[in-house]
């Protein structure tokens, strides 16, 4: 189980949170590891987009191999 799933286990247990796209899975660094961001044109500038955008991307970010 990743460390993910044990953060959010509680929460879909007790239905505040439902898995979408059960059994997709994504391969950090591969194509299937891409991720979009969509939102309303009208949006584009906004601050907490952009904030929200940062915080998945450091989220998901690969940790660099030596």
């Amino acid at each position: 189980m990743s460390s993910v799933t044990r953060q959010v286990a509680e929460d879909v247990r007790q239905g505040r949170l439902s898995w979408v796209l059960e059994g997709f899975e994504v391969s950090p660094g591969g194509a299937s590891g891409l991720i979009n961001a969509l939102y309303l044109p009208s949006h584009r500038d906004s601050s907490r987009i952009r904030a929200f955008i940062a915080f998945v991307e450091e989220i998901l970010a690969v940790p660099a191999t030596r």
